[in-house]
């Protein structure tokens, strides 16, 4: 069972992004803003690998993400 099953899939990049945006703003994610999210985290991690940072690339490129968005304007201001 090891080999053949390995559960449910995670949830997938575009996925996280959008639930870090409805997290931060209350609001769902436009096309625009997931686009410009996935392609940061993606950089990000590719970035992070080739530069043989230690620990997991992919989560530190979604807490770059969230930094990110909880930086700005909108998150200040959200009602």
């Amino acid at each position: 069972s090891v080999a053949d099953f390995h559960g449910p899939p995670g949830p997938t990049l575009p996925q996280l992004v959008a639930f870090a945006w409805q997290l931060a703003y209350q609001r769902p994610i436009t096309p625009e803003e997931l686009d410009w999210g996935s392609r940061f985290v993606l950089q990000r991690t590719a970035h992070l690998r080739a530069s043989g940072a230690a620990g997991d690339p992919e989560q530190q490129s979604l807490t770059s993400l969230c930094q990110q968005l909880i930086s700005s304007n909108e998150f200040l201001y959200v009602d």
